[in-house]
């Protein structure tokens, strides 16, 4: 039960509200979401290659290779 509805209902209304919110605020909305879609890539891809320099870097120090 949700505020004397039914869940099904709840979830409609739920739904549609946040449908509605989107479509008022679409350009908004679906610019966020690429932007925060693209600097978690970005802070992915920087990380990866950091790690991996690191780790490479350490190899051709050490004359063992990694330990």
């Amino acid at each position: 039960m949700f505020m004397g509805i039914c869940s099904e209902e709840a979830l409609l209304a739920i739904s549609i509200s946040a449908f509605a919110t989107i479509v008022i605020m679409g350009g908004a909305v679906l610019v966020a979401v690429a932007a925060a879609i693209g600097n978690f890539l970005q802070g992915w891809d920087i990380a990866t290659i950091a790690g991996n320099l690191l780790l490479f870097s350490s190899s051709l120090i050490s004359p063992s290779g990694i330990n």
